[in-house]
């Protein structure tokens, strides 16, 4: 496999809130447009993982996140391909997050609409990007700290092969 572009680390934050409900929003630009997903992106020169993760959902949804309650809880490793058929490479870092402050709501040039809380019984796997019901189900439901990798298509719309998910060595923890 060939990549074309490796992104390098990127967060991603999934809010959960009294153990029963999850925050997700609609995402407009980058990855998984259209999709909704947890708020998260790239981290910048000189930033930790966490406050990556604080920064990016301040941008995206205009709440402070309390680092200290984030947990760090897998690593999933994405292969994208696009339609020309070249593919770029993500290293995203899942953190539950289970404190913040303020107010979910749309943020100008946040990237991300429509944000609500779901049920996590009633979770809309179907409005996720496809790999998402795999690994959310394992840190989420299981309580399992994972790796996973992930293999789409263009536009995310798809897998190109079945996901593979294994438990997270020690190596890979973020103790930040």
């Amino acid at each position: 496999m060939d990549i074309t572009k490796d992104y390098g680390e990127a967060t991603l934050g999934l809010f959960i809130k009294n153990n029963w409900v999850m925050l997700l929003a609609e995402a407009t630009r980058n990855i998984g447009i259209g999709k909704l997903r947890g708020p998260g992106g790239g981290i910048k020169p000189g930033e930790t993982p966490r406050k990556g993760l604080a920064r990016e959902g301040f941008e995206e949804l205009h709440v402070t996140i309390d680092e200290r309650a984030a947990e760090h809880v897998a690593v999933l490793d994405c292969f994208n391909r696009r339609a020309g058929g070249d593919i770029f490479h993500a290293h995203v870092l899942v953190y539950l997050v289970r404190g913040w402050r303020g107010f979910f709501r749309e943020t100008k040039d946040g990237g991300m609409i429509n944000p609500r809380l779901y049920f996590l019984s009633n979770l809309p796997f179907n409005r996720m990007m496809p790999g998402d019901p795999y690994w959310i189900r394992e840190v989420v439901f299981s309580g399992r700290k994972i790796w996973g990798e992930f293999h789409y298509g263009p536009g995310q719309i798809s897998l190109e092969c079945e996901p593979i998910i294994r438990d997270l060595p020690a190596s890979m923890m973020d103790n930040l």
